[in-house]
């Protein structure tokens, strides 16, 4: 096929609502969805797989699943924001995929457990939020090279079960904000050598009872903790480490 498009500002939705109890319905993108400016939005009563590009010129992309959504394909918009909501299990991305914008539209990510990262790269503001069901819900990295899982100008992360925790998350940013709410779970970042120097608006471990450590270090640049933010803190056992390279 030639998959789902429109040429001028006309939306694209596609949702595939439960309207039998106990039967679940899928969104599997498997050819191109596109517009040039109108917004495209997918709604899943259970999981979302993207199989093929899905791309708006200008207009905002929103993806929402109630389980999980697997990314097997890019998607991209040059200025609108994208957004993608897995409600209550995970985001998975194929290592290599990208979300992108290159202009003032922001990117997020929500899972109700866990997030899995290959690249989210913009221009403006990415924001990630793993656990929102609020037992379990860690950011990792999934890319099979060391380069960048988010470029941006700020990122802003949210976790329970840890950031980078393994595998620490690369970055090419300008501010970092990064919270870590349980009991387990490091905060792991490293900017990438590209990205220079980074400014701390926060990283903290919040749980009084954790054991997590902080670790931020650079390739090739300053760290600053802005006076502007919270600092760098645990509330726990865990250590904190920066280091910057040159």
């Amino acid at each position: 096929g030639t998959g789902v498009t429109t040429a001028g500002s006309g939306t694209v939705t596609l949702t595939a609502a439960d309207a039998t109890a106990g039967v679940n319905d899928d969104v599997f993108v498997n050819d191109v969805v596109t517009s040039t400016s109108g917004q495209i939005t997918i709604n899943a009563a259970n999981e979302i797989e993207t199989n093929a590009l899905i791309s708006s010129t200008s207009g905002a992309i929103d993806l929402n699943a109630a389980t999980n959504v697997d990314q097997n394909a890019n998607i991209t918009s040059t200025s609108g924001v994208i957004t993608v909501d897995a409600t209550t299990a995970d985001i998975t991305m194929l290592t290599g995929t990208t979300t992108s914008t290159t202009g003032a539209g922001t990117i997020a990510y929500t899972a109700g457990t866990d997030v899995a990262l290959s690249i989210l790269s913009g221009a403006s503001t990415v924001n990630v939020t793993a656990g929102t069901v609020g037992v379990t819900g860690a950011i990792t990295d999934i890319l099979a090279t060391e380069a960048a899982n988010i470029i941006a100008t700020t990122a802003t992360l949210n976790a329970i079960t840890g950031i980078g925790s393994a595998d620490d998350i690369e970055t090419n940013i300008t501010t970092l904000d990064a919270t870590n709410t349980g009991a387990t779970g490091n905060i792991q970042i490293n900017e990438i050598a590209a990205g220079g120097n980074i400014d701390v608006m926060d990283i903290s471990q919040t749980n009084a009872g954790g054991n997590g450590t902080i670790l931020l270090t650079t390739e090739d640049g300053d760290i600053t903790v802005l006076l502007a933010g919270t600092g760098v803190t645990t509330a726990g056992s865990g250590t904190v480490t920066l280091t910057a390279a040159d």
